[in-house]
């Protein structure tokens, strides 16, 4: 039997591991990038002045630092969700077992073999 609460605990336990996922994909990317840097820094060292040309580097580059401007912009974006996550997750964790618990002890002594959403769906109250 699926209770209401069970399908909500579920979304905010699967965002908070969506928001990390994204997270590390976003870290993996920037890694991506910053060896690309380290390689067109390479290059510029390596190259003399007659080799260099100066505009396609500088475009070169702009463009990966543009791309790894905008994956740290969103990482800072996304942080305070992990950081407040973790935290909320932990102890959504604690509670909802503990409020499970005390459901179960109290359904099986109190002989409820309803939901809360079979009562609504019987007095007519559609949810979600």
């Amino acid at each position: 039997m699926e209770f209401i609460s069970d399908i909500y605990h579920r979304k905010l336990v699967d965002t908070y591991k969506e928001i990390g996922e994204l997270y590390k994909t976003f870290h993996s990317l920037v890694g991506q990038l910053d060896r690309q840097i380290n390689s067109l820094y390479h290059s510029l060292e390596e190259a003399t002045e007659e080799t260099l040309n100066a505009e396609v580097f500088t475009r070169e580059l702009k463009g990966v630092l543009l791309r790894r401007r905008a994956l740290k912009d969103e990482m800072a974006r996304l942080k305070p969700f992990l950081g407040v996550g973790k935290y909320a997750a932990n102890a959504l964790q604690e509670r909802y077992e503990g409020a499970v618990r005390v459901s179960q002890e109290l359904r099986v002594q109190l002989n409820c073999t309803m939901t809360a959403e079979e009562v609504c769906a019987e007095m007519g109250v559609k949810l979600g």
